[in-house]
């Protein structure tokens, strides 16, 4: 007999949301870059990586891995 398991992903408080979101935009303003979180966090994150990275293209492998790793908690 085979038992199934579900895991359930705690939602985020709204405290929370407005950290995230504060430290992405912090992230955004300290690269110079005029780009903001929207809440879309796979995506906030891959822009701001891909963002560094064009800055710094000793990041660029750093920034595939980080965008892959947030798409795979993509909602």
């Amino acid at each position: 007999m085979t038992e199934t398991i579900t895991i359930r992903r705690a939602e985020p408080s709204d405290l929370e949301v407005v950290a995230a979101l504060g430290l992405l935009n912090r992230g955004f303003a300290r690269i110079g870059e005029p780009d903001h979180a929207t809440g879309a966090w796979p995506a906030d994150v891959s822009r701001l990586t891909h963002a560094a990275a064009r800055q710094d293209t000793t990041l660029t492998d750093l920034a595939t891995r980080i965008a892959a790793l947030a798409a795979r908690y993509a909602d």
